[in-house]
């Protein structure tokens, strides 16, 4: 696949082939089977020492501690109070450390772009175009299920552009054919050259010029009405061109024998040129260059007699002739966008570019499975973790375009078009990482048509039928006294296992009835059609489940804390190796070494550090949580202040960050200032100031406010005998809910960091001794959560998830389970 491949970084090896999810499963286990233990030399030495530290009513205990540590990596304790020097057939920290650094580097080197997954499909639906590649069979299939009617894209100028590729003999053939036969004739000539830069980037050509000077030409002489500069009518005289250009049409004329004559006008010499390029009289062979003896010369003419030529508009306003010259300039240039949408669309099919055009993705893949026959599966969602799931591995839509192709790829950052500012904004930054949106009308529409392919009708025909019913469904629920529901009654899994199973088995006429009764149908906002497969987008299920978890969280971080401290009082364990478990990020659980050390070790290749850099930012963005850590958070910044802090006497942000954190609130620098910036946003009248050392300095102002919101709180602050907390916390909490944004798009990778979170402070209790028991552990609390959200489950194929997993073993190694 050439046009992908060109875009693919250098310093990558991955192989396109028919099993690119196994082959990627089967890397990662081999990869990591070197990972049979948690634990390393320091961990062994740790319990070791404790053992010989340890009192002697406490020998027992600890002793236990070292033979579970010991079993773990291979040891026999006895032995190793024996000697000591067994320790050093365990790998150490850095050891183990670099070992994982390793391992996700080559597994970084092995990843399968999403061009890779669509290579496989096409390969797989269309071995007929097995010559071709890859986005000149998505153009084949578009344009032959089109069928004759060429339903879905305009292809008239691609079919046009593939008959222009026939010899005399093709073409005599073609012109005794049938419709049908015409079609299949036309669509054998397509081949990649059609994706010209002049086609994809929809640039004007020589040819395309001459036709816009033409035009204007006669509009001038017939339909304006031609003025001077003052506005009195002169009439248009004509095209006047120089000696040296006249010399070079003629000359060209000649040699091509075209039939012209002396007392030909110069607009009817140009329209004979037009007419034999455009009949192919003239030579094929650089087309472009046989204008380039007399073109340039012709438009500086034209264009400095468009410059001094005026006429009058409809209302009767002087204009410049040259601005209509640009104006059909930009017309052509439209029409050709429209002519040539559908190039662009199968190379961004084949490459894997996920535009941001407001839903406008999701509609081409419905389209994309129609067009290659693609197969949609009734199976219930418990059943997709079996080896034989009972869907059509090859054919299935969800898992080949939703779960393998559109997912969030990090691999595609290494994209020329990802790194050029210019560009980078139009794709997708991070799609959700969600399958098939089961609740959204349009979408059940889609897989309704595609399902149904016992009608004898082409693709492009179920397509426009689809598009069909999606209107009728909008039309009829924006009609006066429509009953619609005001909310969806299931969630997505509920509407895939039921809702869906009836409408794909419903007859054709019944489906509106159903759709509008049991979806939310919505006019979408937008002229796209895409933005149908916004309606019901929201991730309603992802918000409440992440709701909950950070709620599960804080309460985990209090009990977190103590065991962390209980652990750090134990004289038989060093302090430091435990109190940064129970230390928060943000609002998260831990701070991911990962990304830092890996930074360090591959600093040369730019391109593997941008894949770990985005990797790094989707998984410590802050989750806008209003939990009960963050109002005491704001309870506890705003009383320091209240008391501590005035516009004549300041706060050093040291001083209050050492205030604060005499509260139960665990606290960094950059919360401090991130917020008293919040508190701000709130409506406190809170000031940041630098001192002379260019420090941040805070202080309080005014403690009275219009809003009654912020008094109330003020006075539950002022309290002489303090605050209930209860109170104040419940006051804090509705002033924050209504001022500061929160998350309401929750994306995968939100939501598996959170799920890090949470696994990480409950990691103690749990039994795991080696990384496929934590990878076997992690994998099975965190699916069903990412299924109830109907994001796609933890895979191998997918770099991010390895990323997590190989953090949470990089966090046990760094910090000691």
């Amino acid at each position: 696949m050439a046009e992908a491949e060109g875009k693919r970084a250098v310093n990558r090896n991955a192989a396109v082939n028919d099993n690119l999810t196994i082959n990627m499963k089967k890397q990662f286990r081999e990869k990591s089977s070197g990972l049979k233990y948690l634990y390393c030399r320091e961990d062994v030495k740790t319990a070791l020492d404790a053992v010989k530290r340890a009192k002697k009513d406490n020998v027992r205990f600890r002793k236990n501690d070292l033979v579970k540590i010991c079993r773990a990596v291979g040891l026999d304790a006895d032995a190793l109070l024996k000697n000591p020097n067994l320790l050093y057939a365990v790998p150490n920290r850095a050891e183990r450390k670099k070992e994982l650094l390793e391992i996700f580097h080559d597994v970084y080197r092995s990843f399968p772009d999403s061009s890779d997954y669509m290579t496989r499909i096409v390969r797989r639906l269309a071995p007929e175009y097995k010559e071709d590649t890859v986005r000149t069979a998505i153009l084949k299939k578009f344009v032959l299920g089109g069928g004759v009617q060429r339903k879905v894209f305009r292809t008239e100028a691609i079919l046009a552009w593939a008959v222009g590729q026939m010899s005399e003999e093709e073409r005599n053939k073609y012109a005794d054919s049938d419709e049908e036969q015409k079609l299949a004739l036309a669509v054998s000539k397509l081949e990649d050259g059609i994706f010209s830069k002049e086609h994809m980037e929809i640039e004007l050509n020589r040819l395309d010029i001459l036709r816009i000077m033409i035009k204007l030409l006669e509009r001038w002489a017939s339909d304006l009405d031609i003025v001077d500069a003052e506005g009195k009518s002169c009439g248009f005289p004509g095209l006047q061109i120089t000696e040296k250009t006249e010399k070079a049409l003629y000359g060209f004329c000649w040699k091509y024998r075209l039939p012209v004559f002396q007392e030909y006008g110069i607009t009817d010499i140009l329209r004979i040129i037009a007419e034999a390029y455009e009949k192919g009289k003239l030579p094929e062979a650089e087309a472009e260059m046989q204008m380039e003896s007399f073109f340039e010369l012709l438009q500086a003419d034209f264009m400095l007699q468009a410059g001094n030529t005026y006429y009058l508009n409809s209302k009767g306003t002087v204009k410049k002739a040259a601005e209509l010259y640009e104006q059909s300039k930009k017309d052509v240039r439209k029409k050709k966008r429209e002519d040539w949408k559908l190039l662009r669309l199968c190379d961004d099919l084949a490459s894997g570019n996920f535009k941001t055009n407001n839903g406008q993705t999701r509609v081409y893949l419905y389209y994309f499975a129609i067009m290659f026959d693609m197969s949609v599966s009734l199976q219930r969602m418990e059943a997709y973790d079996s080896e034989e799931d009972g869907r059509n591995l090859e054919t299935d839509i969800e898992k080949n375009l939703f779960e393998d192709y559109y997912n969030d790829n990090l691999i595609r950052f290494l994209r020329e078009e990802y790194a050029d500012p210019q560009y980078a904004s139009s794709y997708e930054r991070e799609p959700t990482g969600d399958g098939i949106n089961y609740k959204n009308f349009a979408e059940a529409v889609y897989l309704y048509y595609l399902y149904h392919k016992e009608w004898k009708l082409t693709p492009g025909e179920r397509i426009a039928r689809a598009e069909r019913m999606i209107d009728r469904c909008i039309a009829r629920a924006q009609k006066p006294g429509a009953l619609l529901p005001e909310a969806l009654p299931g969630s997505t899994l509920t509407y895939k296992e039921r809702y869906v199973t009836e409408v794909l088995r419903l007859p054709e006429k019944k489906l509106p009835d159903y759709i509008l009764k049991n979806y939310l149908v919505r006019v979408p906002s937008g002229t796209l059609s895409g933005s149908r497969t916004r309606i019901s987008a929201e991730t309603n299920t992802a918000n409440k489940r992440i709701k909950k978890i950070m709620e599960e969280l804080e309460e985990v971080y209090a009990d977190s804390v103590n065991i962390a401290q209980t652990l750090a009082l134990d004289s038989d364990y060093p302090t430091d190796d435990y109190t940064e478990e129970a230390a928060f990020v943000n609002n998260l659980a831990v701070d991911w070494k990962l990304a830092d050390a890996l930074r360090r070790e591959y600093a040369e290749e730019k391109d593997f550090i941008r894949v770990v850099n985005n990797l790094d930012a989707r998984l410590s963005a802050e989750i806008n949580w209003l939990g009960i850590r963050k109002k005491k958070f704001f309870a506890a910044l705003l009383y320091a202040l209240y008391y501590n802090s005035s516009a004549d006497y300041p706060v050093k942000i040291e001083a209050l960050k050492n205030i604060v954190k005499k509260t139960d609130v665990t606290i960094d620098g950059l919360m401090i200032l991130k917020g008293a910036k919040q508190l701000w946003q709130m409506g406190f009248d809170v000031h940041q100031i630098p001192d002379k050392n260019g420090d941040s300095m805070f202080y309080l102002g005014s403690r009275r406010y219009q809003d009654e919101r912020l008094n109330r709180v003020m006075q539950r602050i002022s309290c002489i005998k303090g605050p209930d907390e209860a109170v104040l916390l419940r006051q804090m909490g509705e002033i924050m809910e209504a001022e500061l944004p929160q998350s309401r798009r929750v994306s995968r990778s939100t939501l598996i960091a959170a799920c890090m979170s949470y696994y990480v402070v409950k990691l103690q209790d749990e039994e795991i001794e080696s990384f496929s028991e934590l990878y076997d552990d992690f994998t099975s609390s965190v699916n069903p959560i990412l299924r109830e959200c109907r994001f796609q489950p933890l895979s191998e194929k997918n770099i991010l998830d390895m990323y997590v997993l190989l953090s949470l073993y990089f966090y046990i190694v760094e910090n000691g389970k």
